[in-house]
């Protein structure tokens, strides 16, 4: 429901790009980005996992929590988002 959506920091029925994915000793994570900013995922953030590290969060996050990057874990991804279109982007 959306009052779940919006508690996570999340915007119902809204389309985001995924710029990013890690695979960092076993956590598999997701970088969507809200394209409007000023989301803060409030989800999981492994903060009481050992690897969630402060370089960890400072790879992922070099910009701060304010950019609009919304770092979860894949498995959050599958529960929150319900289709991913995928495109081929060619390096010009």
């Amino acid at each position: 429901n959306e009052s779940e959506y919006h508690s996570m920091g999340l915007r119902p029925r809204h389309a985001y790009s995924v710029l990013d994915v890690q695979d960092y000793k076993g956590l598999r994570l997701v970088g969507p980005r809200y394209p409007w900013g000023h989301l803060s995922w409030k989800g999981d953030r492994f903060d009481n996992c050992p690897l969630w590290t402060n370089t960890l969060h400072n790879k992922l996050m070099p910009h701060g929590a304010d950019d609009g990057l919304l770092w979860m874990s894949f498995q959050d991804m599958l529960k929150y988002f319900d289709s991913i279109d995928v495109c081929k982007t060619k390096r010009t």
